[in-house]
């Protein structure tokens, strides 16, 4: 039994045991021995009792005030006891080679803490068993300071551990010496030294390899417990607090390389949520400094109501110019910082009011907490120019996002170096350069509109060429029977990007080089494809303060000019398709009615008959288009919104008595039309006077 107990293990009970632990005989004997054979039972061996006796009677008792009385004592006793502990195989649960130990760095220090902590409780390490007690009575405070203390054992930058006695003689006197401390139960990072030579025989560099082992059992013992924690708060929420607690004492250590791997476990381990909630300048500098993912950084300054902060950080990160971050992760952090801006621009006064408050509150906030330095946030002019510049950056992103795809997707590819799409790819590319050296050379007209827009560069002829471009880019090369639409098509063809386009006059079929037929202008085919593109663009282009890039006069007379074309040739009535599609695509019925309008007087006195009373049928249309949205509804109108409908009827309502004199006019028009057919101005008049029937039989 003697043997057993100067091992001093069996000192550390299992819970079956604990009836033997707590015998008045078991406790006379290490009184005896803590005195009479301190050589061979440390003093630390008999703190260590003490402390699980004390334990054993704080929950084994139903006395509150006793529970609390011993559970302070087993703190007590256990904490000055864990200074005693410097036998490596002991505190790990396993005899350690020194020579086989791998020396781990800082880095990975946390790495494997589960089966480093397993070991130790299934081999009685004292420090094992000690926390487990001590998490029993909820001491978390205890757990903490006796897994660093028994870490700093090993730890070979301190003194040795006669420096470390003074705690213990004031709980327990004795009559070791002080020369005869180290004499059985040295320091594993102490060097044998011979008495006669003085020559130091232990290799330095595999103590200290050990040493890291033992202290990374510690750290994982404190890990363990804490991971247990984290996981009991879903099912016990009372659970919070001790962990809460436990990394405040944790987190406010000396021990920077506890501290990282803490981060670190917390990080690796599925517990960001609770690592991000730790207020601390020590875990802002690891953010800033070793974390990957700078995400994590821009979510502790969320977390903390530090937004201004928050966007800066991925905001620093979108606009990176020394390392290559991917356009998608850029768009990403633009998008983000964006958020955190306009956020920190709301709540402004609030944030600046609940720092304050923090900081005043009568110690609330620690010296280095978030709230304590960074409560001088950016004024509300500085916010709103970020949010701004933010705002053109995520505008710019996106268009280079777009090229990139349309140049991957397309034939384009190959005619663009693999460094300038790498380019593209990896970095934020000036707007200028964008449209001078990709869009505007490789024809993608719909990039140069959207890079237009963002820029506010309203140059009239620019947008007026690059819109030629597109709707002949759906149509050419084509070939044509009429001479009309020749004329039209070389017309509109004129001032393009695609004035090489071959426009054939030919009533038979013609092949391209390829041998593939040439498109006929008769066939329509063009006519779908012209209506999704003036679609979609003006969705992307219209209604947002910018309607230059979309200038709607040009594009109805063109859209007209192509509609009348085909009608002639091929002997068909319009069925109105242009102003179907100028009002699907979001322009206001008023802004087409005033195109249509301005087309229309615009036409000299000279003009021909017929086309005149092509633009007034045109200008009815529209008029019969915005009444029936407006008597109709969302629910028959599938490309109108409620808010569209609702902007509908004020407009008509404010102009209602404008139009109505308009009709008169254009009734008036009519009637001194003459030299084309009788049958189709009739027409035509009694349609506006059904119109003016439905302005005034609804009020407007």
């Amino acid at each position: 039994m003697l043997t057993n107990l100067f091992s001093g293990s069996s000192l550390l009970p299992d819970h079956d045991d604990r009836t033997v632990v707590s015998s008045v005989e078991s406790d006379n004997l290490c009184s005896m021995l803590s005195q009479q054979c301190y050589l061979y039972f440390s003093i630390g061996s008999r703190l260590t009792f003490l402390g699980f006796r004390n334990a054993e009677v704080a929950l084994s008792t139903s006395s509150m005030s006793k529970q609390n009385e011993h559970a302070m004592a087993a703190s007590k006793y256990l904490r000055e006891a864990s200074k005693h502990w410097h036998n490596a195989s002991h505190v790990t649960g396993q005899l350690l080679d020194a020579s086989k130990v791998p020396n781990n760095t800082e880095q990975n220090a946390y790495m494997g803490f589960n089966e480093l902590a397993f070991r130790a409780i299934e081999n009685g390490s004292p420090l094992a068993t000690a926390i487990s007690v001590l998490m029993e009575v909820n001491d978390v405070s205890a757990v903490v300071d006796i897994c660093l203390t028994c870490a700093r054992n090993f730890d070979i930058h301190l003194m040795t551990v006669s420096n470390d006695l003074s705690g213990s003689e004031e709980l327990l006197s004795g009559s070791m010496l002080p020369w005869e401390r180290t004499l059985y139960h040295r320091h594993l990072h102490e060097p044998n030294v011979d008495a006669n030579t003085g020559v130091a025989a232990a290799n330095v560099s595999s103590s200290k390899a050990t040493n890291d082992s033992v202290k990374r059992t510690c750290y994982a013992l404190l890990y363990f417990h804490l991971d247990r924690l984290l996981e009991s708060v879903a099912q016990y929420p009372q659970d919070n607090s001790l962990v809460e607690r436990m990394l405040s004492i944790a987190t406010s250590s000396s021990d920077k390389s506890f501290i990282r791997g803490l981060y670190e476990y917390l990080a690796s381990s599925g517990h960001v949520d609770t690592l991000l909630r730790i207020d601390s300048s020590t875990l802002e500098a690891w953010l800033q400094e070793n974390s990957k993912d700078s995400h994590l950084l821009w979510r502790y300054y969320t977390v903390h109501n530090i937004h201004w902060m928050a966007g800066e950080v991925v905001w620093n990160r979108g606009i990176n110019t020394t390392e290559k971050v991917s356009l998608e992760e850029r768009v990403e952090c633009l998008t983000r910082a964006m958020g955190s801006y306009s956020t920190a621009l709301r709540e402004l006064n609030n944030e600046k009011a609940l720092l304050q408050r923090r900081i005043t509150s009568g110690g609330s906030a620690p010296n280095d907490s978030l709230s304590q330095r960074y409560v001088d946030s950016p004024s509300r002019d500085e916010l709103n120019r970020a949010v701004s510049q933010i705002s053109e950056q995520i505008d710019v992103a996106k268009i280079q996002t777009r090229l990139l795809s349309t140049i991957l997707s397309s034939s384009n590819a190959k005619n663009v170096d693999e460094d300038q799409i790498a380019d593209i790819r990896t970095s934020l590319v000036d707007i200028s350069k964008i449209y001078n050296e990709f869009a505007a050379p490789l024809g993608l007209y719909d990039i140069c509109l959207a890079i237009l827009q963002t820029c506010k560069h309203d140059d009239s002829s620019t947008i007026t060429k690059l819109w030629r471009s597109i709707l002949c880019e759906e149509m050419l090369p084509c070939r044509t029977a009429s001479k009309k639409v020749h004329a039209f098509l070389s017309n509109l063809q004129r001032d393009s990007m695609l004035e090489e386009e071959i426009i054939v006059l030919s009533s038979t079929s013609v092949t391209k080089e390829n041998g593939e037929p040439l498109m006929s202008f008769e066939d329509g085919d063009w006519i779908t494809n012209i209506k999704e593109r003036v679609l979609c663009l003006g969705k992307e282009l219209h209604g947002k303060g910018t309607d230059f890039v979309f200038p709607l006069h040009f594009i109805a007379e063109c859209l007209e000019g192509l509609n009348r074309a085909f009608n002639e040739s091929t002997h068909r009535k319009s069925d109105h398709w242009p102003i179907k599609v100028l009002a699907e695509s979001g322009a206001s019925f008023f802004a087409i009615l005033d195109a249509y309008h301005s087309i229309f007087t615009n036409q000299n006195d000279s003009s021909d008959a017929t086309l005149k009373v092509q633009e007034l049928f045109n200008i009815a249309e529209v008029l019969k288009l915005w009444i029936s949205a407006c008597t109709s509804g969302a629910s028959n109108t599938n490309y109108l919104s409620v808010s569209d409908i609702d902007s509908s009827k004020r407009q008509l309502d404010r102009y209602s008595a404008n139009i109505l004199s308009e009709i008169d006019n254009y009734k008036a028009e009519l009637e001194s039309i003459v030299g084309c057919n009788a049958d189709e101005v009739g027409r035509c008049y009694a349609l506006f006077s059904e119109i003016e029937k439905s302005l005034r039989r609804r009020g407007w």
